[in-house]
């Protein structure tokens, strides 16, 4: 089974970044056109919850609105490996995690985020899609990471500010848990190997850790952040400005794919992963829920995420939302 994760490790990291050069949609207009949208690069990702865009392009949600797209597919990186190509108008709207963007825009970065539509964090453990493994008996919860090592993603992150706030919470010193960069990939080897207590676990990384003999500990942001975006999309305040129209007609086909067809659908996105990512079939036939799409994603609860983060230490303060969040006055 530990060959099977590593495999889906390699996998993920072997889809690299490039642009998809069928946008679904008719040519991107001239600038300045009249009437006609012009293209948008929008980030996709190889996980479960970030294949959104596909899904909107192949049933032809962005070709109904009039919107070109060309999908970028991000192998790995985070927030801070797309943002200068925001900025600088390379992509114009990219996803990542609500809680890892919203640092940026408290430390001055002129970037908006898209109400509307995303996924929402779970508070169920036994449902969540980024969960804490072990394969040590005696960790039952959150109380007995204290004095542990766990393994994240990526360190200073939203995983670990929502972790930091769910210890506090339950009596547990932050502090006394060390926390160590590794790889999804190879976390679950890094556990078996005693190099750490605990880690982190997406889907499909999940369910392949249960059929190693693993089991979930906690879902992350649970008890602190339920309920509250996950996934959301964001661009420039630049382009928000600029290009009304064309996220207008973004929001419009998401939120289409979502209720239209993700809603009814949500394992659908299975058949999306085995097309558009390198990931063994077999590991994506494990994978129990592909995560809570919705378009339940209000400017309020945005704000809350900030709020949260702010209680955690981990940003000082937001702008208004009128700043940072699109439509808001």
């Amino acid at each position: 089974m530990l060959c099977v994760l590593a495999t889906v490790g390699l996998a993920v990291g072997a889809v690299g970044c490039g642009g998809d050069d069928s946008s679904g949609s008719r040519p991107a207009a001239a600038a300045g056109s009249s009437g006609a949208l012009q293209e948008a690069r929008v980030v996709a990702f190889p996980a479960s919850q970030m294949l959104t865009p596909y899904i909107a392009r192949d049933e032809g949600r962005f070709e109904a609105v009039g919107l070109p797209v060309k999908i970028e597919m991000f192998s790995a990186g985070s927030t801070a490996n797309i943002l200068p190509q925001v900025l600088a108008g390379k992509l114009q709207i990219a996803q990542t995690a609500l809680a890892d963007i919203v640092p940026a825009i408290a430390s001055g970065q002129p970037l908006q985020v898209l109400p509307g539509f995303g996924t929402l964090i779970e508070g169920s453990v036994e449902t969540s899609t980024n969960t804490i493994v072990t394969d040590d008996p005696s960790i039952k919860e959150l109380k007995d990471l204290a004095g542990k090592k766990v393994g994240l993603n990526a360190l200073r992150t939203s995983h670990e500010l929502y972790l930091r706030a769910q210890l506090e919470k339950a009596g547990v010193d932050a502090d006394s848990v060390t926390f160590v960069a590794v790889p999804l990939a190879n976390m679950a080897a890094s556990i078996k190997k005693g190099q750490i207590d605990a880690g982190q676990a997406l889907e499909p990384f999940i369910s392949l850790a249960e059929g190693a003999g693993m089991h979930r500990v906690a879902a992350i942001g649970a008890g602190v952040a339920d309920g509250l975006p996950s996934v959301v999309f964001w661009t420039s305040r630049k382009y928000a400005q600029e290009h009304p129209d064309e996220i207008a007609a973004f929001a419009k086909a998401m939120k289409a794919t979502i209720t239209e067809s993700l809603a009814s659908n949500p394992k659908g996105v299975a058949d999306y992963m085995k097309k558009y990512t390198e990931i063994p079939p077999e590991a994506i036939s494990q994978i129990a829920n592909f995560g809570t799409f919705s378009t339940d994603v209000t400017p309020e609860k945005i704000e809350q995420v900030a709020k949260v983060l702010e209680q955690a230490g981990g940003i000082k303060s937001v702008p208004p939302p009128s700043e940072w969040i699109v439509g808001q006055q």
